[in-house]
């Protein structure tokens, strides 16, 4: 008769290792997907961020233009005077000035003008200022200058906003 060889007890201490580190594997994983979806997020909002940034500004440049117009075409023209119309406010005349921390006052179109479809901006007039330019620093003389806050407000995503505000300064007649 054949004797058959008698192998020693397997007791599963391998197959025991092995779940342990397919577990820790696991493991391992989920978490890089979990970080690189929070990545995937904070990217995306970034991405949102900039382009309300980017549309904000160039709303800024379309309020900059109009205030130019409106101060060499009204105001410095004989008995101009600055006319409240939607998306302008007369600060100097006592108007109250814009609400721009307040999201329910922007979305009356009777208070800002649109400049895109989530960007809208508004214009306030300020007064004559006199002021003292750079140049004239010395000599303290000052300049007649209209002033005009202009204000572009843009929207984007479930929470992004972005608010610039530039004060503009053209000279009086």
């Amino acid at each position: 008769m054949h004797r058959r060889a008698q192998l020693p007890m397997q007791r599963g201490a391998v197959l025991g290792l092995a779940l342990v580190f397919l577990v820790l594997l696991s493991l391992l994983g989920i978490s890089a997907m979990n970080v690189s979806l929070q990545e995937l997020q904070m990217a995306d909002h970034f991405m949102t961020q900039t382009l309300v940034q980017e549309q904000a500004e160039e709303c800024l440049h379309t309020a900059q233009s109009e205030a130019a117009t409106l101060v060499d075409t009204v105001l410095n023209v004989p008995a101009g005077a600055f006319i409240a119309a939607p998306g302008h406010i007369n600060v100097a005349a006592g108007d109250a000035q814009a609400a721009v921390d307040n999201p329910d006052w922007w979305d009356d179109p009777g208070h800002t003008l649109p400049c895109g479809t989530e960007v809208r901006y508004v214009i306030e007039y300020l007064g004559i200022q006199q002021l003292i330019l750079p140049a004239d620093r010395y000599t303290r003389r000052t300049h007649p200058l209209h002033a005009l806050r202009l204000t572009a407000r843009g929207v984007g995503g479930r929470d992004t906003r972005v608010v610039l505000q530039v004060i503009f300064l053209r000279n009086s007649l």
